[in-house]
């Protein structure tokens, strides 16, 4: 296993986080700051927030900048299946990019 995937690195002022961009981002929204820095900066062709409703977010707390997903499932295994299925990506080679700050830990 190349364990050099788990370098960190920091990455200081407004610059983005990797110069290329991934296909796909997936992240679990919350308002905390630090969830949103992350969705900005990274940049993605397609950014996804993953609502969940334990968090119970009315819907004029929905985020405006990229697509949303809300978990409409209380099994981790559905909702992933629910999610992969809807981003219709079909058999193509995808560079996805999941931030997991902000999504609950079951999931």
């Amino acid at each position: 296993m190349d364990y050099s995937i788990f370098y960190t690195h920091l990455v200081e002022g407004n610059r983005p986080i990797k110069e290329e961009p991934y296909d796909v981002l997936i992240s679990g929204y919350n308002k905390s700051d630090r969830v949103r820095t992350v969705f900005d900066r990274v940049r993605a062709h397609r950014k996804i927030w993953v609502i969940h409703r334990e968090y119970r977010f009315g819907n004029e707390d929905f985020p405006t900048n990229g697509e949303t997903y809300e978990c409409g499932s209380a099994d981790e295994s559905q909702f992933w299946r629910g999610l992969i299925d809807a981003l219709q990506l079909g058999d193509r080679s995808v560079n996805l990019c999941i931030d997991i700050t902000g999504i609950v830990a079951p999931y």
